[in-house]
């Protein structure tokens, strides 16, 4: 719990802490351990967010997840998924995107278009699931997977701000929590393998939800927006072609409950001159 012992909660839980840690220990040991009610409160950044924070006690079970779990689904992931990954982050995701457009528009020297799009309340319309079929295809562990079936059903949504049609199961992941970060990657990766090796993108990168694909042209970018909508909206000649989405055992629609917006823009020899058009111009 680094940079945070001088939070109140954690001065608590670290008052006692060696009892608190052997305490919790028998209780992921003996399978009595149950996540707790999460704390909610309200952001505006500028975007209206509402964040569910956990106890500190369950912080440190989603610690020790995250740290089970990760070198296990790290060697499936693509090259180019920069959210909370060892070595990524915002800063080489961009440092990525320019070198991308250096090479797409052979050093500025000609046309670089970008097709961006990020995913509705993408936390909220996470469907438990899928998600969970996806975990427990590389979790053979039945107490690790019951753990993190309890983590994942201790929270769900009722009525996502913003207003996102959701189905008749379960859905969401606590903006707030660790292991949502983890669970964002693992949800997405199909799509990554799908966008790289189905639609042979080699410019694509991703961040949580927000998703970039360079391209010399306009008109290749136009081209994958019904394969990208198709994917992600469940249409079977499209899921056909992606050995990721056969596996997923799901209409898409139940997978991905949310909207996609697409626009174009390009760039010219002068990085800084952009100009936005919308796909359907």
């Amino acid at each position: 719990m680094k940079g945070k012992s001088k939070r109140k909660d954690v001065a608590i839980f670290e008052r006692h802490l060696e009892d608190n840690l052997f305490e919790l220990r028998d209780a992921l040991l003996d399978g009595s351990y149950h996540h707790s009610a999460y704390h909610e409160f309200h952001i505006f950044d500028p975007k209206h967010r509402l964040i569910h924070e956990a106890v500190v006690r369950d912080r440190v079970v989603h610690h020790f997840l995250q740290a089970q779990l990760l070198p296990i689904f790290e060697r499936a992931f693509v090259f180019d998924s920069y959210s909370c990954r060892d070595t990524k982050g915002t800063h080489a995701a961009v440092r990525r995107l320019q070198t991308f457009a250096r090479k797409v528009s052979k050093n500025y020297r000609e046309s670089c278009w970008a097709l961006k799009f990020d995913i509705r309340k993408f936390f909220d319309s996470v469907d438990h699931e899928i998600l969970l079929q996806i975990l427990q295809k590389k979790i053979p562990d039945p107490r690790m997977m019951k753990l993190v079936t309890n983590i994942v059903e201790s929270f769900a949504v009722s009525e996502p701000i913003g207003g996102a049609v959701l189905g008749s199961r379960k859905h969401g992941v606590p903006i707030g929590n660790l292991t949502s970060q983890l669970f964002a990657n693992v949800y997405m990766d199909a799509f990554d393998h799908f966008v790289k090796e189905t639609l042979r993108q080699k410019f694509y990168l991703r961040y949580t939800d927000d998703v970039v694909i360079l391209a010399q042209s306009r008109e290749e970018l136009v081209e994958l927006i019904p394969w990208i909508e198709g994917w992600l909206w469940g249409e079977p000649s499209i899921n056909a072609s992606s050995k990721e989405a056969r596996d997923s055992k799901t209409d898409a629609r139940n997978r991905f409950s949310w909207i996609c917006r697409f626009a174009a823009s390009s760039s010219a020899s002068n990085a800084n001159q952009t100009k936005n058009v919308s796909a359907d111009q």
